[in-house]
């Protein structure tokens, strides 16, 4: 078990120990941001000793969506400042946060939520098994998805 309490580097970051706490779809978006409720959820794994958190999908594009309604937005620049709450949130603590960018492709939902209702796209019409028949992106949306991404981790 000592091994579980030391120090870790991993990707040029340095975690404290090696208790992760693995992403999970929590649900707590408000309009697409992230919300105290996050905040409070993270603060309280930090608290606990979680060296490093990773988010819920992070979609990072408008052109392909997250099958859940309450989808956190990326690509919004009002996340920066809630990403700046979430960082003083966490401030006491040796935690680390990676957030986890995603594009929602074939398993999408067009009917995930009113607001923004968009056909699911995909890089292909092959859709996931039970799932809707997505609508193929074009090359210039790809390259779109691809730059909104750099944008999103930016």
């Amino acid at each position: 078990m000592d091994a579980l309490f030391q120090p870790l580097q991993l990707a040029g970051v340095r975690l404290a120990n090696r208790i992760m706490c693995s992403a999970m779809t929590l649900q707590y978006g408000e309009r697409g941001l992230i919300s105290d409720r996050h905040l409070a959820f993270y603060r309280e794994r930090a608290r606990g000793g979680v060296a490093l958190l990773f988010s819920e999908q992070l979609t990072a594009t408008t052109l392909s969506g997250s099958p859940f309604a309450s989808e956190l937005a990326a690509y919004d620049a009002r996340q920066v400042e809630r990403f700046a709450a979430l960082a003083q949130a966490l401030e006491p603590f040796e935690t680390r946060f990676f957030g986890q960018l995603f594009a929602g492709g074939a398993v999408a939902s067009s009917s995930a939520g009113l607001d923004g209702w968009g056909p699911v796209r995909a890089p292909s019409r092959v859709g996931m098994p039970g799932g809707e028949a997505p609508l193929p992106l074009t090359r210039g949306e790809l390259e779109a998805i691809a730059s909104d991404f750099a944008a999103s981790a930016a």
